[in-house]
């Protein structure tokens, strides 16, 4: 192996060389000024020294060599161990970076989980409190929903004509469920083209309204009910109303109006009227689901005031028909001049009260009267002058029987009959005679007749009584009997058949 001359120039100076040289020296010094025996003897001592030497220097040298080869290895091994070393820095660099990017992205997570947990935190209690408020939604709903339904059942079964109090007695309920001090109902008018304050329902110590403002048109208010065909008018403070509702804004100011929700009433497309729900006390902020409430409401309003209506309707059509009814009736009863009933009539009642007289033992009387001379009267003063003579004697007849059940009839062209139930004798001539008189003082002029110069009358008298006859043709026979009897006695006179 070959050293480099630093190594060589050290190896010269080696202390086994130096020693090997110094003996050398020895022997050369000892052999030169000694004997043969000594001189072999030291030979002897100086070649084995020397073999020492050299056998010292051989294994040096190998001990050098393998001392080289160690050092190289070593040298490569710490060459190695060094790119190991550079690699392991290398890699916990990397891994100190790593690391710190790992710790950077776990912190950033953390953040990020610690506010999505917070998120999360927030937005559950958030959801909770959605949740409860809109459990306390639907319980309002359901409690309006059933106060709705039991008082708009009621107002189905209670008697029309208590259903207008009925209706304010609810609208006063809705209001008090939804803290709301008064409420007014308007409904329209078709004939007069107006709305009317019909109703109105107030909370204790709140001034009314009904008073000041009975009715509304169109016209007064045009901002006010182009709103209402849109839909609810929802006002939360008057400041908010625009410059063409300048007189609704001072009509609501006038009537202390804070805050207001105006629900139209609306029918097969039109508007039939409209409610109104006051906030008297303060300003409201109005919810999305009071306004819901207050829309189902209407529905049952509108439904009450439309079955209100026809109601009303089928009330007066049966007015109208019970009154027209009547009037045919009476057409059907009634003399057209005098007024009176007629034969018809007559003939349909005398037959019910002697019935009811025999069955109750009661006196039936019957009077027949006739117009002394009346054709003579018309000859004379024509049919006009006779017309009036016989309205003249139709009011003396009602003047004299009062009573409902007395029965006056014309039965024909100056022929009249009285049917006086419960009525003895002597009270109908005394009655008659009245008659008879009544009509003297008229003084209806009668210039033709042969005994008076006014129109008169001749009566006949007749009384049912304890079964005298067993039929009213019994009865009008005597009473006929005796009017013939007075006309020829000489006429203006009563005569009764006893």
């Amino acid at each position: 192996m070959d050293l480099p001359k630093s190594r060589l120039f050290k190896n010269l100076f080696h202390p086994s060389i130096l020693l090997l040289l110094a003996l050398i020296g020895c022997a050369y010094l000892g052999l030169t000024h000694s004997n043969l025996e000594t001189q072999h003897l030291t030979m002897l001592v100086l070649i084995s020294i020397a073999i020492l030497i050299i056998l010292s220097v051989i294994v040096n040298a190998l001990f050098l060599k393998q001392l080289n080869k160690i050092n190289k290895q070593l040298s490569s091994a710490i060459n190695l161990e060094a790119l190991h070393s550079a690699t392991i820095y290398g890699a916990i660099r990397h891994y100190r970076q790593v690391s710190r990017k790992v710790e950077e992205h776990l912190q950033k997570s953390h953040m990020q989980h610690t506010l999505l947990r917070t998120g999360i935190s927030d937005e559950r209690e958030r959801l909770r409190q959605q949740m409860a408020q809109r459990k306390k939604s639907l319980d309002y709903l359901t409690k309006f929903q059933k106060l709705l339904s039991k008082n708009f059942s009621e107002l189905l079964l209670i008697p029309a004509d208590q259903v207008e109090a009925e209706l304010t007695e609810t609208l006063g309920r809705v209001a008090r469920f939804m803290s709301i001090e008064r409420v007014s109902l308007f409904q329209y008018d078709q004939e007069n083209k107006q709305f009317v304050y019909s109703n109105e329902w107030l909370e204790e110590d709140f001034p009314s309204s009904h008073l000041l403002l009975s009715k509304v048109t169109p016209a007064e208010y045009p901002w006010w009910f182009e709103q209402l065909s849109k839909g609810p008018i929802v006002i939360e403070s008057l400041e908010e109303l625009p410059e063409a509702a300048f007189p609704e804004k001072a009509t609501l100011a006038n009537h202390r109006v804070k805050s207001l929700i105006a629900m139209p009433l609306q029918h097969n497309g039109g508007v039939i009227g409209y409610i109104t729900y006051d906030s008297l006390t303060h300003k409201r902020q109005w919810e999305e689901d009071e306004i819901t409430l207050l829309s189902i409401a209407n529905a049952l309003i509108v439904g009450t005031l439309v079955n209100q209506q026809r109601y009303k309707e089928i009330q007066n059509a049966r007015e109208t028909l019970e009154i027209a009814n009547k009037q045919l009736k009476a057409i059907t009863r009634t003399d057209s001049l005098t007024g009176l009933a007629n034969r018809r009539y007559f003939d349909e009642m005398r037959q019910i009260e002697f019935s009811r007289a025999n069955r109750s033992n009661q006196p039936l009387c019957l009077m027949l009267c006739d117009l002394d001379y009346f054709k003579r009267l018309n000859d004379s003063l024509g049919h006009s002058a006779g017309d009036e003579a016989i309205k003249a004697f139709a009011q003396a007849l009602e003047q004299v029987f009062g009573r409902k059940s007395d029965l006056c009839a014309r039965v024909g062209g100056e022929e009249f009959a009285v049917l006086l139930p419960e009525t003895p004798l002597p009270q109908a001539i005394n009655l008659a005679e009245v008659l008879r008189n009544s009509l003297w003082e008229k003084a209806v002029p009668h210039p033709a007749s042969p005994i008076a110069d006014r129109l008169t009358i001749s009566i006949g008298i007749a009384t049912f009584q304890q079964g005298n006859y067993e039929r009213f043709d019994a009865l009008y026979s005597a009473a006929d009997k005796a009017l013939y009897e007075a006309k020829s006695l000489g006429r203006n006179r009563v005569i009764a058949n006893h």
